[in-house]
């Protein structure tokens, strides 16, 4: 048991909830007459019970993902103690002990143990339903009777699919209705029961009505569809819904096979074979029959008979080594058999083991980590527009703050989007399983035409609105070699209207330009705007583009804040074209227009800065300008920011040291954990001045090992050598970029950074503070 507990706790809260999870907390929240009212009119529901469960939970323990997961927690540890007890009723201490191992490391049974959501309640009701039947089997007593019609009523209104045990008990005891006949007087009675509850619950919800009427619009299944048959088994026995790994699912279906063959053939009197194929057949021909996409939850009825049949198997491998021992057989049958035993359990052990990696920690973007980047990022002012479908719901659990919030299910694509860069100048774009709803990118390409894209990180976009539609004047007009179209020309389809070439300019900076970037592309203008940020604003950047020869797709460009000195303090790197549609390629002769702009980083000295413009081919080397010489327009005059919200929006770690009172470390970014010989090691520390800085300090970074030993040591300016302390002033947030060269022959270990601070005399600034 405590096994089950660690293995069902573990990592509880570091997953976020899924979206049918939030659902459950939307649901569950509206309380009990309110959800009743609720689930009766919505379409694609469950029934009631765990909801109601879940809305008097709630209110005692909060809504964090925790406590919103620990009522499965419950439920899953209950089934696995009824589990023991009632197999341990059924077939004896040693087949139950085994059994409960195998739920107890069942990934499935781990995952729904986890989840807000019924399936766990379900697979309690779907053992306590089938145990119950047994004894009914051997013993007509009213006792048996009450609790198969409450544990087989309490799991119809928990999911309809409770109804695939019904039918697998109702179809075994067909097949076997002279021995069974004395029972069918009272079986009826519990169906006539059963299904004047489900009737009056049915009668009261059109929303379920809605739901039967698309299955029966869609029909059953076509055909056999072996890619969801095998999607469904490698749930059921990995708890996963990836491509079946067949290595894994070998051992877990021969044991399922081979104990449902002994059942048949020992003839148990508390087993039955037939019962148990039944119990994992008819839900699984039900499940592939309709025309859903199958995932192993839909066969959670079938868990404790696929449990139990394993169980069966191994007990009865033991049983033959017991006998070889007691028979004296040969050293080598005794080896053989030990051998192969410890090889079936570690083989179990190893299979259940390699799927809790997906179980605990699951592939995908996250949601709860976009709204916490939008807490600490976005403005008040900014607008959040949720792309796809779900998002909404996730919204209520998952909140980015103030934010006001726009779907674009509102009215006509071009108005919705029009009107919301109307009413905000920034706006992040949340994209989400897009292509059900906007299967031609039909807002990205919106967005890339009419706005800026600054910033991008997996599915999350912030793009600023173009200080004017169209080009700027300057731009518009017959290329050099008077040929070619006089529109923006786009290499893919898109319902974009023309460039209006009557807008009013308001780019603060625009030219005309002749950069030839390598053979097969050429620069004709440039346009600017916001030319004197802070740190968190953005510059913008219009490029117009002339391709001179064939390109296939996949085109990157990078651009580059670049400081005095040449240093990178920011990069934006992207892929041509609108955001996440792929390209097809651009013919010679075209033209096209790229409106980007790059955020100027958190901690960006004051100063003036250039833009950078690079291009990647989809293969091969760098495309550099005529002369090889970088191309920057400019100049970006960074200003000095307030810290305000600064310090929460520091990217990387936490760190809080204080030097000599003056200056502060408040957070550090490392570029990665593991560094090779001869490559640099590349960090970010983030500085706060907490007064004026009477002097010019000198930083010194060192390399040490675990004896304290420095292996590299170097020295200089905390920031920059154009910016020194004494130009900070208190309250500024700064942040240093730094390079250390790892020496070739650096022994392999751990290894940690110390710095130091000195005053222009040499002597160290004290150090106080926490070390990381």
């Amino acid at each position: 048991m405590l096994l089950a507990f660690a293995l069902r706790t573990y990592a509880l809260s570091l997953r976020e909830l899924t979206f049918d999870e939030v659902g459950s907390v939307f649901i569950a929240t509206r309380g009990p007459l309110g959800l009743l009212a609720y689930l009766r009119g919505a379409i694609r529901e469950h029934p009631p019970l765990y909801y109601l469960l879940l809305s008097l939970w709630l209110p005692l323990t909060g809504r964090s993902e925790f406590a919103v997961r620990f009522l499965s927690v419950i439920i899953g540890m209950a089934t696995v103690a009824a589990t023991y007890r009632l197999v341990r009723r059924a077939a004896g201490r040693w087949v139950a002990l085994l059994t409960v191992l195998l739920l107890t490391l069942s990934p499935f049974h781990i995952r729904i143990s986890q989840d807000a959501r019924m399936y766990g309640l379900l697979a309690l009701f779907s053992l306590l339903s089938t145990f119950t039947f047994i004894r009914l089997l051997s013993g007509d007593r009213a006792r048996w009777w009450i609790l198969f019609w409450l544990a087989t009523g309490l799991g119809m209104f928990t999911h309809y699919y409770m109804a695939f045990v019904l039918l697998a008990e109702d179809l075994f005891l067909l097949l076997n209705w002279r021995r069974y006949r004395h029972l069918l007087a009272r079986w009826l009675a519990v169906h006539l029961a059963l299904a004047g509850a489900v009737a009056l619950w049915a009668a009261l919800s059109p929303g379920l009505w809605a739901t039967l009427a698309s299955f029966w619009r869609r029909g059953t299944a076509s055909h056999v569809r072996w890619n969801g048959l095998f999607r469904a088994l490698n749930g059921l026995y990995l708890g996963a819904t990836l491509r079946p790994n067949w290595l894994h699912l070998a051992l877990p279906l021969a044991l399922t096979a081979l104990g449902i063959v002994l059942a048949v053939a020992q003839r148990r009197k508390e087993i039955n074979g037939l019962l148990m194929g039944l119990l994992m057949g008819v839900p699984l021909i039900a499940v592939l029959a309709l025309p859903e996409r199958v995932t192993g939850r839909y066969l959670t009825v079938a868990l404790p008979a696929c449990i139990l049949a394993m169980a069966l198997a191994l007990d009865w491998l033991i049983s033959r080594w017991s006998l070889a021992i007691v028979h004296r057989s040969s050293f080598i049958v005794h080896c053989s058999l030990f051998i192969v035993h410890c090889s079936l359990f570690i083989g179990i052990i190893f299979v259940d083991a390699s799927a809790y990696a997906l179980i605990y920690f699951p592939p995908g973007e996250s949601f709860r980590a976009r709204m916490e980047y939008l807490q600490a990022h976005a403005r008040p002012d900014d607008g959040l527009l949720l792309h796809g479908p779900w998002q909404v719901l996730l919204l209520t659990y998952y909140t980015p703050g103030p934010l006001k919030s726009y779907t674009v299910e509102d009215g006509p694509i071009e108005e919705v989007l029009t009107d919301i860069f109307d009413a905000h100048d920034r706006v992040w774009v949340s994209y989400n399983s897009v292509e059900p709803v906007d299967p031609d990118w039909l807002v990205s390409r919106w967005l890339h035409e009419h706005t800026h894209q600054v910033w991008a990180e997996g599915d999350l976009t912030l793009y600023y609105a173009a200080p004017a539609q169209g080009l700027p004047p300057d731009l518009i007009g017959d290329s050099s070699e008077g040929s070619g179209p006089e529109m923006t020309a786009l290499p893919f389809q898109a319902f974009l209207p023309a460039v209006v070439h009557g807008g009013v300019d308001g780019y603060e900076q625009v030219e005309r330009v002749d950069v030839h970037f390598g053979e097969q592309l050429r620069l004709d203008g440039v346009a600017l705007a916001n030319l004197k940020p802070i740190a968190g604003d953005a510059v913008l950047l219009l490029t117009q583009w002339r391709v001179l020869q064939d390109i296939p797709h996949g085109l990157v460009m990078r651009l580059e804040l670049v400081g005095p000195a040449g240093q990178v303090w920011g990069e934006y790197l992207f892929r041509v074209g609108p955001s996440h549609v792929p390209t097809q390629g651009w013919s010679a002769g075209e033209t096209f227009v790229e409106r980007r702009g790059i955020v100027v980083p958190i901690g960006t000295p004051p100063g003036d800065y250039a833009l950078r413009v690079r291009v990647f081919p989809p293969e091969g080397d760098e495309w550099l300008p005529e002369g090889d010489s970088p191309f920057e327009v400019g100049p970006v005059r960074v200003g000095r920011s307030t810290p305000g919200k600064t310090l929460e929006a520091l990217p990387g770690r936490e760190l809080h040291a204080t030097f000599g009172d003056t200056l502060a470390l408040v957070g550090y970014e490392p570029w990665g954990h593991r560094f090779t010989q001869g490559n640099p090691l590349m960090f970010n520390v983030y500085w706060q001045a907490l007064t004026d800085p009477p002097e010019d300090y000198e930083l010194e970074i060192e390399l040490v090992d675990g004896d304290g030993a420095a292996l590299v040591k170097r020295r200089g300016q905390p920031v920059a050598d154009w910016f020194p302390t004494t130009r900070w002033r208190a309250g500024d947030v700064m942040l240093g970029r730094y390079t250390v060269p790892l020496p070739v022959d650096a022994p392999p270990g751990c290894y940690d950074i110390r710095l130091s601070l000195y005053a222009p005399d040499g002597s160290p600034l004290p150090v106080s503070g926490t070390r990381s």
